[in-house]
């Protein structure tokens, strides 16, 4: 984060960056697939791998668009791809531990960090909906639903976690004009005068809500999300994928 999330920074050097890869590469993470785990343990051991995957994408993430100066010019663009793939493989590891959690029914466990811990991969997998054909953008698309859905049951706890999932709403309409956030199917509701979403086009594909309900949110939190989705600054640091946004601090101060 201090190497790569200061507003006033000097470039670190490519022998910096390698340094600071191999250290986290040699991090020690829980086994993901031992048995006789209380449902707790196995939680907050996946727990660990979704902040290590969220420090992964936070680091390579920048890289994707940025080198080192002493890289030779004919070298940076494969750097720079070898970087993205990096930030993006890890954001997919973050999907990979959210559907263990799921399918384990552990998400229950889950803590006021967790909502934060999911939005580096959020936004690379927003990105990423930025550019390539139809079916690479529904690809990234589908990964982020994933994790929007992850976000509607964590809100059930957490105020913030509706306000990432208003703001990333709003990013995605930026890209895909009309779409509307996938709804859980069975979601409890409260709001008896509040319509389902509707279908919405994605390159020209159907992106049909998976169920006709929607979550329970209380109006303060629809109010304060649609809100801060409004802030233009946000967006634009959100939506750039040269931008230096550090996704936590900026929610702090929020």
């Amino acid at each position: 984060m201090t190497l790569n999330y200061q507003a006033a920074r000097l470039k670190p050097s490519l022998d910096e960056v390698e340094m600071i890869e191999r250290q986290l590469l040699q991090s020690r993470l829980p086994d993901q697939y031992e048995v006789g785990l209380m449902p707790s343990t196995r939680f907050y051991s996946n727990h660990v791998h979704l902040h290590y995957q969220a420090m992964l994408v936070t680091f390579y993430r920048p890289w994707g668009t940025d080198a080192p100066n002493e890289l030779h010019e004919s070298a940076k663009k494969d750097w720079q791809h070898r970087m993205r793939l990096r930030a993006d493989a890890a954001a997919s590891r973050t999907n990979e531990i959210l559907d263990a959690l799921v399918q384990d029914d552990l998400l229950g466990f889950a803590g006021p960090m967790t909502p934060p811990l999911l939005v580096p991969a959020m936004q690379a997998h927003l990105l990423h909906c930025k550019t390539g054909d139809p079916l690479s953008k529904r690809v990234r698309l589908n990964k982020l639903e994933m994790c929007m859905l992850v976000m509607e049951e964590l809100q059930k706890t957490y105020t913030v976690a509706s306000i990432y999932r208003a703001v990333f709403t709003k990013a995605i309409q930026m890209i895909f004009p009309g779409y509307s956030a996938p709804v859980a199917p069975f979601s409890s509701t409260t709001n008896a005068a509040a319509a389902a979403p509707t279908p919405a086009s994605v390159n020209g594909a159907v992106n049909s809500p998976m169920g006709a309900d929607i979550p329970d949110y209380t109006q303060s939190q629809i109010n304060e999300g649609a809100f801060i989705a409004d802030d233009g600054n946000l967006m634009d640091a959100l939506m750039d994928e040269a931008s230096i946004f550090n996704f936590w601090e900026t929610w702090n101060q929020i």
